[in-house]
């Protein structure tokens, strides 16, 4: 199963348990259940996986940039430094070529725009242009392009860093909090059995769990939003 689902499936039955726990309504528990799934799956899925494509496509940016620039100015021709660098590369890389052998190996380097949608990228490919037109050295022409990327790849770190941070810290906090609705449940037994046959009371306990859902999608828009130039187009 793949990691990013793990969450998605197993909030959704560790609330759909707890509710039914707290309110003892059948009602109650199938709400937050259908609430969970389709929030965690319609959207907070589909955010997180968003962001980690991001993350992936910039981090793979800035090494096919590294290595593009270090073959290049070893093997002289963008097409040498091209072949070079793409066996280098991973599966996913390797699929989006796939398939262009019909284009020149310049021209494979535009159509990756499309796959590596930011401003680092564009800016490599107009020094590559300079390149072929004046020549040169080419590490005194992309001097400038990679302290910028690697800046941007430093935020992106440290973005994601705390982003992990706030989002564990935060579902620290609501295990917790539910954790002491458990226990009142079987602590106060007598009063809790009153209080679960008041209509009030399971709307309340519905209602928390939406507030839940609600403070799920306030951090993850945080924790999966990364300030990078030209992150919004991807295939």
């Amino acid at each position: 199963m793949k990691k990013e689902l793990v969450l998605p499936i197993i909030l959704p039955i560790i609330f759909t348990f707890l509710s039914y726990l707290a309110s003892n309504s059948f009602i109650v528990m199938g709400l937050v259940f259908l609430t969970s799934i389709l929030y965690m799956f319609l959207i907070y899925y589909r955010r997180e996986n968003k962001y980690l494509l991001k993350y992936y496509r910039f981090a793979s940016c800035f090494h096919f940039i590294d290595d593009f620039i270090i073959s290049l100015s070893v093997r002289k021709t963008i097409s040498g430094a091209f072949e070079s660098v793409s066996n280098s590369m991973d599966k996913r890389f390797l699929q989006e070529i796939n398939g262009l052998q019909h284009l020149t190996d310049k021209e494979k380097l535009t159509y990756l725009k499309k796959f590596y949608p930011f401003h680092i990228y564009e800016l490599f490919i107009n020094i590559l242009s300079i390149y072929e037109e004046e020549g040169g050295d080419i590490f005194d022409l992309s001097s400038m392009l990679m302290n910028e990327a690697r800046q941007e790849e430093e935020i992106l770190h440290e973005s994601h860093k705390l982003g992990n941070k706030k989002m564990m810290e935060f579902f620290t906090l609501w295990a917790f909090s539910l954790l002491i609705l458990v226990v009142m449940r079987f602590a106060l037994f007598d009063m809790y059995t009153q209080m679960s046959n008041s209509l009030f009371f399971k709307i309340m306990i519905a209602a928390l769990f939406l507030f839940v859902l609600l403070s799920i999608e306030f951090v993850s828009r945080k924790a999966f939003s990364i300030p990078i130039k030209g992150d919004d187009v991807y295939a």
